[in-house]
């Protein structure tokens, strides 16, 4: 994996190559292997960090030109299918390497960017430069899992792997001011979702999406692939024969992954997911190794069911212990990892499981994406359980449900939710909208977030309401899973692959009509029927707890004066929030009414803002 950063100017005036390339050393860590750097001096300049993978000769360093020398591309990420598309556009005679890089530049000279990119599987950032056109186009790959930020400012376009490089770039910085409406979805969701950011001015390309930029500054946005909101799924998802197809389809993904001329593993869990990667891989990789975590909550600690997968697969496997350090030292270091604000705690065992995997790897498996593209979620089951209730007027409801609830009936009380899209979104938020209207009197959520989370459930089939479920999903909590695995595997020079977003994956996810609540039960059908074709029914009760750190005993440990006083007492607060109610919600914590999910949310960002401000003052 690598890390981009670049600037065009149209009418000129680069910054100076020496504070250019201090601003590309943020995200060294990102590609510590090669640095390369191409300028005309006059409207553009851009830099690379490789972290090499394939081909680890000079042959696939960047920035790299097209050979009729009309293109320049920066590239992170991989192209798996590369190998295929040089063959399929007759490319193999013309190629010096063994890296995707080549195939992508060449792809995209042939084809043009647009087409070009259609083509890709894989999980990639691009930036290329027309010098014909002079314009410039930034992509992402289709389900968001690698970064791709850009600033606008008067003198052009600044874009990069790394929020925090756009952000302190002096063009940029000088009109830097905070974008409230994104800061109130970053304390109820614990991450940026996109397209914007906690500045005005600085933005995020999306998943699947093109931008350009033109030499008379405008900018042009369009989609190459968007996951259909009620996509025409015609096999059904208790079928034996779409099950086989989807085994067919998710081994090949796994398969098409395992490219690397760097050392590869597998993570291994107790749940479904990981195993079923861990299994698909080791059919074609005859020496995997899959790591384990093991913590010190016996409750939480997964290493002796992951212990018997292994075992019936007969691969290499390592167990590493993390320690649960709850200093307030620890804690502010961890959030000083991240090039963005991010709220999501189990990045801390994220971080620590990506560090004990780097010692030895440097390419792994996850199994991230499976919940999102085929209702694995518990929540959703519950979900589709209860839809039929918001068919009623909101008081109708509390009454039936106060007198099944005394006749021992078990129903949610998601259903006092005024509607149904409105406890979806609760179920993702972290603090209470009463705690966020202390803090941000008048301030409404972003348009983006009102989009994912706007759905009219009334004469919506349970189907319906699961297709759009999962696109929530898609486009929401799944961007914050790849964030944190993204952002704490890069910290470690760590490539971690994702084989169930595969583009193939996703197509045949999304021929699925879900059953889930309608004929079975069962969250996750498809992979707990493929799960059972590979592992002894013993094994298929082994559930998934999750890297969990205890963030509420640590927050018990620190103290509330303590937390006040490490995290709050500074302008790192003040300059968001009247400082008084921010320290209120500590007290609110510490008095039950607020989650420890909720208080790392706030102190996270206030945190990452005082990071940033010290940060910006060097460039």
């Amino acid at each position: 994996m690598c890390s981009i950063f670049g600037e065009f100017f149209p009418d000129g005036g680069v910054i100076d190559k020496a504070t250019f390339l201090r601003i590309n050393e943020l995200s060294k860590v990102r590609g510590p292997d090669q640095h390369g750097y191409s300028s005309n001096n006059e409207n553009y300049q851009c830099a690379f960090n490789r972290l090499a993978i394939l081909d680890l000769t000079q042959n696939g360093n960047q920035p790299v030109f097209s050979p009729s020398h009309r293109y320049l591309l920066l590239f992170n990420g991989e192209v798996y299918n590369y190998k295929a598309l040089a063959k399929k556009y007759n490319l193999e005679r013309s190629l010096r390497s063994q890296a995707d890089t080549e195939v992508v530049i060449q792809l995209i000279g042939k084809l043009g960017v647009r087409k070009a990119i259609e083509e890709f599987d894989g999980m990639f950032a691009i930036a290329v430069l027309d010098f014909i056109t002079k314009r410039l186009f930034l992509a992402r790959d289709f389900a968001g899992i690698k970064p791709l930020f850009f600033g606008i400012s008067k003198k052009g376009l600044v874009f990069s792997s790394q929020f925090n490089q756009v952000a302190v770039h002096p063009a940029i910085k000088a009109a830097l001011s905070y974008k409230y409406s994104c800061i109130k979805d970053f304390l109820q969701l614990g991450y940026m979702p996109s397209p914007s950011t906690i500045f005005k001015n600085v933005f995020q390309v999306q998943p699947g999406e093109i931008v350009e930029f033109t030499s008379e500054h405008t900018i042009k946005k369009n989609f190459y692939f968007r996951l259909p909101l009620f996509p025409e799924s015609s096999k059904r998802e208790m079928d034996p024969h779409h099950i086989r197809e989807g085994e067919h389809t998710i081994k090949h993904a796994v398969w098409s992954q395992l490219i690397s001329e760097r050392p590869l593993g597998s993570f291994l869990s107790s749940g479904i997911d990981s195993p079923l990667i861990a299994s698909y891989a080791s059919k074609k990789h005859t020496n995997l190794t899959c790591l384990t975590v093991k913590v010190q909550n016996t409750h939480m600690d997964e290493a002796a069911a992951a212990c018997k997968l292994a075992k019936h697969l007969k691969v290499h496997h390592k167990i590493q212990e993390i320690e649960n350090n709850k200093s307030i030292d620890y804690l502010t270091n961890h959030i000083s990892l991240f090039p963005e604000p991010f709220g999501d705690y189990s990045s801390i065992p994220t971080y620590e499981i990506t560090k004990k995997a780097s010692d030895s790897f440097t390419v792994m498996l996850s199994g991230d994406g499976g919940d999102e593209l085929f209702w694995g979620y518990p929540r959703m089951l519950n979900l589709i359980k209860h839809s039929g209730w918001f068919n009623y007027p909101i008081i109708v409801r509390k009454v039936v449900a106060f007198i099944k609830r005394k006749m021992g009936k078990r129903i949610s009380y998601g259903i006092d939710h005024p509607h149904f899209h409105t406890w979806v979104f609760d179920q993702h938020c972290k603090v209470r909208s009463k705690s966020i209207q202390r803090l941000l009197p008048g301030i409404h959520n972003s348009q983006q977030v009102v989009d994912l989370y706007s759905f009219d459930l009334h004469g919506k089939s349970n189907e319906k309401i699961l297709q759009w479920l999962k696109w929530n999903e898609y486009y929401d909590h799944l961007q914050r899973v790849l964030v944190k695995v993204d952002r704490m595997s890069m910290a470690n020079s760590l490539e971690v692959r994702v084989p169930f977003l595969a583009k193939d994956v996703i197509k045949y996810s999304l021929t699925i009509t879900p059953e889930l609540g309608i004929s079975h039960i069962i969250p996750k059908y498809i992979l707990k029927q493929l799960f059972l074709t590979e592992f002894s029914t013993k094994l298929q009760n082994s559930q998934k707890m999750g890297f969990q750190f205890p963030l509420k005993e640590c927050f018990q440990l620190i103290g509330c004066n303590q937390l006040v006083e490490a995290f709050l007492l500074d302008r790192g607060s003040s300059i968001l929030f009247d400082n008084q109610e921010s320290i209120n919600l500590v007290h609110d914590f510490f008095n039950a009414s607020l989650s420890e999910w909720g208080l790392w949310h706030l102190l996270s960002l206030t945190t990452w803002i005082k990071a940033f401000n010290k940060l910006s003052v060097e460039y």
